[in-house]
């Protein structure tokens, strides 16, 4: 008896230590689009889905161009069920312009059905900050600094100095 209450257990947890889910990283029929400062991306971006804290999952796709991407089905190991994702987005190209997209719950599925992204998937929307206001007031700053530095060691003599008067004020 205490063998087959073994194996019993022994079988359970292989069972649950192999789960995966099955989604397909596919926004063909969801309508959110990869964009980059409001234009969709091209083919030099890799998407892969994401757990809330960043962690990526499965294996990268790539974006077919227009800012779609249909990679097919992606095995999740060691989750099954009702999970919270995200897709992830970035440049092959330029490591540092990179995105998420808002997070949906999903419930996994299998390779016979595999889950697909919600229909209401908003996208993955990169955006290039503009430079903050102390970011402009050093360069303003430091654009002065030069300026006077450069006055200072000008010396311009001109017979008629009203003849340029931008340059001798």
């Amino acid at each position: 008896m205490k063998q087959v209450v073994t194996i019993f257990l022994l079988l359970i947890a292989f069972a649950d230590a192999s789960a995966q889910g099955v989604i397909q990283l596919s926004n063909i029929n969801s309508g959110g689009l990869v964009t980059l400062n409001g234009k969709p991306v091209g083919i030099a971006w890799r998407v892969s889905f994401a757990l809330p804290d960043g962690t990526l999952l499965g294996s990268p796709g790539s974006v077919s161009g227009a800012g779609f991407f249909a990679s097919g089905p992606r095995i999740i190991d060691g989750i099954i069920g009702k999970v919270d994702l995200s897709v992830a987005a970035w440049n092959s190209n330029n490591p540092f312009l990179k995105g998420v997209s808002d997070p949906f719950s999903v419930i996994l599925g299998n390779m016979d059905k595999p889950a697909s992204l919600p229909t209401n998937f908003s996208g993955v929307h990169i955006a290039i900050p503009e430079p903050g206001t102390p970011g402009l007031a050093v360069l303003g700053i430091l654009a002065s600094f030069f300026y006077f530095f450069y006055r200072s060691n000008t010396k311009i003599y001109h017979a008629n100095r009203s003849s340029i008067p931008f340059l001798c004020p």
